[in-house]
């Protein structure tokens, strides 16, 4: 995408992207967007030039991309009003086989849904949810989870939908 693409669109709301050959997005002039899907597409870092967006970005998709990037802390920090935050298949993710910065998930004190399928997760450090008091919906299937560690969700007093399904889970203490 050109920059300055959407700069004439200070009303879009929704903007839907998905299965494009797109290798970079800047959010310049997306003032009003509230949900952005950026997935199937050949993202390889993940979206930092979004500030215009995260004043009102809501739901942001990046199922599917083939990102190099690791997650970081601070990542989505600027996102303040986030409340559905899709990272399903990425390749980083798989690469590691965990979420290296246990930070990296923090900023948004609005976050309501993570989901982070199909990344093969095998580990999961005991402290990656402690930011996310807000979280009700967490989807962790399709992953390669043996154990869910003691403590991983303390202070998730919201939660209300739980997806373990499809791991490799042998107990549950």
């Amino acid at each position: 995408l050109e920059r300055g693409a959407f700069v004439e669109f200070d009303t879009l709301q929704y903007l839907h992207l998905a299965d494009n050959l797109i290798r970079e997005m800047t959010a310049a002039g997306l003032t009003s967007l509230m949900e952005l899907d950026l997935s199937s597409n050949l993202l390889s870092s993940f979206p930092t030039k979004m500030a215009d967006a995260g004043e009102q970005l809501q739901t942001l998709t990046l199922d599917s991309n083939p990102m190099d990037e690791d997650l970081r802390a601070g990542l989505f920090s600027h996102l303040r009003r986030l409340s559905n935050l899709n990272l399903n298949n990425i390749t980083s993710i798989q690469r590691a086989g965990t979420i290296q910065d246990p930070k990296s998930l923090c900023g948004s004190d609005a976050l309501d849904k993570l989901s982070m399928n199909y990344n093969n997760l095998s580990t999961l450090p005991a402290d990656v949810f402690a930011c996310l008091s807000t979280l009700s919906y967490l989807y962790l299937s399709h992953n390669e989870l043996t154990e869910v560690p003691p403590g991983l969700f303390t202070g998730m007093k919201q939660l209300y939908a739980l997806d373990l399904s499809f791991n490799r889970l042998g107990k549950l203490q």
